[in-house]
């Protein structure tokens, strides 16, 4: 699919509002708002089950600066596999900054095609960056993500970003999630993109729960 435009009267506008949010009407976070603890996500849905969890590099979780993260591999009957990175914020917006755009050269890889795909979400399909990129040993991969705040979604980082900027203003109980999903592109990036694709029609469920907390706050 071809890659998304973002809507820049939106932005400009979102700017606007988050600019003058922020001058006129300024607060504090509310004191001791609920957080998710995106580790309380299950090690099976489906057919899918845990294959092994992803230590993350120190100064990775230092950029981060997330308040729950998990990067954990899954695996089908098939043999298909799905690597799934989690991190959940509560507060912030420059920490979101380490994305695949940008970590994946890092780790020597070339992106060699970028779009948008769709993955489940709240019961429906939602847009998500999708991504190939080849390592320097020639293998291929497949990655696809997008961001996530109770059952909003948002695939475009600078939108994400705005919206937490206006979320300074108007506080948003859910927090924001970076939902990152990798698979090694064994056949076609298809096949990878629809493992993938399974993956969250049964994963998908699972993690909302866990980073909608909003519930919990009213409660």
């Amino acid at each position: 699919m071809a890659h998304r435009t973002p809507n820049y009267t939106v932005v400009i506008v979102m700017m606007v509002v988050a600019l003058a949010g922020s001058i006129a009407f300024a607060r504090r976070p509310e004191p001791n708002p609920a957080k998710a603890d995106v580790t309380a996500i299950p090690q099976q849905a489906g057919d899918w089950m845990l294959s092994h969890e992803e230590p993350l590099d120190t100064n990775v979780v230092a950029q981060l600066k997330a308040d729950s993260f998990v990067d954990r591999w899954y695996v089908n009957p098939q043999g298909q596999q799905v690597q799934l990175l989690v991190v959940y914020r509560r507060y912030g917006r420059r920490e979101f900054a380490h994305r695949p755009e940008l970590c994946f050269p890092a780790a020597g890889y070339t992106i060699s095609k970028k779009g948008t795909t769709t993955l489940s979400w709240a019961g429906s399909d939602v847009p998500a960056v999708h991504m190939t990129a080849t390592a320097k040993n020639g293998a291929n991969t497949n990655i696809a993500y997008f961001f996530a705040s109770g059952k909003k979604t948002e695939e475009n980082f600078i939108q994400q970003q705005l919206w937490m900027a206006l979320e300074r203003v108007i506080p948003n109980k859910n927090g924001w999630t970076f939902i990152r999903l990798q698979s090694p592109t064994v056949t076609t990036p298809e096949d990878a993109m629809a493992a993938q694709q399974d993956f969250m029609r049964d994963f998908a469920p699972q993690i909302e729960r866990i980073i909608t907390t909003d519930a919990q706050t009213a409660s």
